[in-house]
């Protein structure tokens, strides 16, 4: 029977830290200050962090319901609900202050080329897709590449320059 309480305090644990990150995600929404940098790096850790609850919260619950006779459907549908719905939530307020742009390109020809970018300024990594290289005829290395506030950008060895449009 300890095991049983020992479990229901643990999975009571888990939906106290997901109240928890309601009770941020409320607070932040009516601030309006999720277009400030810091605050857009703490709401994507602290999604990360609740992310990981998921599995913790299944393999407690699957624990639990092995114990008992009959398994508590309520309290795991009760915490997906709340889950999906945070997660879902969180994600769309990090998709809403990020930038999408597109912006022209000189593939190795000199050829302009179109190319759509995702600015997100809390990411820590820049991609170029294999079939952006391939269109642009580009070698397929990895190369860090640093935007200046979109004025412009060399890389590859100056074999790919990105210019500013701006595009109403």
């Amino acid at each position: 029977m300890s095991d049983l309480k020992d479990l229901r305090k643990r999975r009571g644990i888990l939906k106290a830290k997901l109240t928890s990150f309601n009770t941020y995600l409320s607070n932040i929404k009516s601030s309006e200050q999720l277009s400030e940098t810091k605050l857009q790096i703490e709401l994507k850790l602290r999604l990360e962090k609740l992310e990981n609850l998921y599995d913790i919260f299944d393999a407690l619950q699957s624990e639990l319901d092995s114990l008992l006779e009959e398994p508590e459907v309520d309290e795991r549908d009760s915490f997906e609900s709340q889950y999906f719905s945070l997660v879902a939530t969180a994600r769309g307020m990090i998709e809403t202050y990020q930038v999408d742009a597109t912006s022209g390109v000189l593939d190795r020809k000199g050829t302009p080329q179109i190319a759509r970018l995702l600015l997100d300024n809390g990411s820590t990594a820049n991609f170029v897709t294999q079939d952006f290289c391939d269109k642009g005829s580009l070698p397929g290395w990895r190369e860090k590449i640093e935007l200046d506030r979109l004025k412009s950008l060399e890389a590859l060895d100056g074999e790919l320059s990105v210019k500013q449009e701006t595009i109403n």
